[in-house]
């Protein structure tokens, strides 16, 4: 059975203004964090190109992107995240045992084929990860997680690298190190909609309302795994010492070791019953504000 993505609905709470941020790690229904549960995982890049983006210039950014989190990080972990070679054709986030980042090109949603794909549903995202894990409470495997999807979305949006690039363009290292936060288990500093409890972060304290964003502490608005970016900010491309500190205590003791499957860790096929793997589709929001960028604490 084909899981059907699973948006996250986020509550309306009232903004903890002064309180510093803890990291917010992604869960399942019942609240069990969402993890590898072996030691490596790989990403394989789609086979489409940007024209601006050839891999021959991607590929030296997405790794750039994976040392934001994996160099400060190295002396606390066994986990391992990396890019192989090669590229893989793809039409949209699937579970096929495969974790890739792939990209959503300008005219990919004037296709009426596309109208419901990740991207032309949410055109305000910068980019969207989906998360397959298992989502089963009492089972010794629940929240496991299993397979990673990212999809940068040109198709409503413009990158740079910080090497030139279009007025109004989005730092893509610092999207993609967004990105790559939700492929190791974080979720977001602070919660969108209505509909669901505020998620709580490792203190477990629920996490503030996103609106008015003037009433947020740098500490939320600073982080790598806030929820929005504006032009010209690049501070999302170093993880704040706590999403540092996050990443650590996920996985600096985890135990098991690379399974040597296609997808990276934790994604044997055949183990898996129908209705035990559900994906969460988490959106990396563009907010275009006229904001000063803010100086990162030390």
């Amino acid at each position: 059975m084909r899981p059907a993505p699973l948006l996250v609905a986020i509550a309306l709470v009232p903004a903890l203004v002064g309180r510093a941020a803890a990291y917010v790690r992604t869960t399942t229904s019942t609240g069990t964090p969402v993890e590898w549960r072996g030691r490596c995982a790989e990403l394989n890049l789609g086979a489409e190109q940007h024209p601006d983006f050839r891999h021959d210039r991607l590929r030296p950014l997405l790794e750039r992107a994976i040392g934001n989190w994996s160099q400060p990080t190295d002396a606390c972990t066994a986990l391992s995240l990396t890019l192989v070679a090669g590229e893989r054709a793809r039409l949209r986030p699937m579970r096929d045992h495969l974790n890739t980042i792939s990209w959503r090109l300008p005219g990919h949603c004037d296709d009426p084929a596309h109208h419901e794909d990740e991207v032309c549903e949410a055109p305000q995202a910068a980019a969207v990860t989906t998360v397959f894990y298992i989502d089963k409470p009492g089972d010794p495997n629940d929240g496991e997680l299993l397979e990673v999807d990212v999809v940068i979305n040109a198709a409503h949006n413009q990158f740079t690298d910080g090497d030139g690039g279009p007025d109004g363009a989005l730092d893509l290292e610092s999207v993609v190190t967004h990105e790559l936060g939700h492929v190791l288990g974080l979720t977001h500093t602070c919660y969108t909609s209505s509909g669901r409890p505020a998620p709580q972060d490792e203190l477990a304290a629920r996490i503030p309302n996103c609106f008015p964003s003037i009433s947020l502490p740098s500490a939320v608005t600073e982080a790598t795994m806030y929820n929005f970016i504006s032009p010209g900010e690049t501070f999302s491309r170093d993880p704040l010492e706590n999403e540092v500190e996050g990443i650590c205590a996920i996985y600096a003791d985890h135990p098991g070791t690379c399974r040597g499957e296609p997808a990276g860790c934790g994604c044997r096929s055949g183990r898996f019953g129908a209705g035990l793997v559900l994906p969460l589709l988490l959106a990396s929001l563009l907010l275009v504000l006229r904001r000063k960028p803010c100086k990162r604490p030390s």
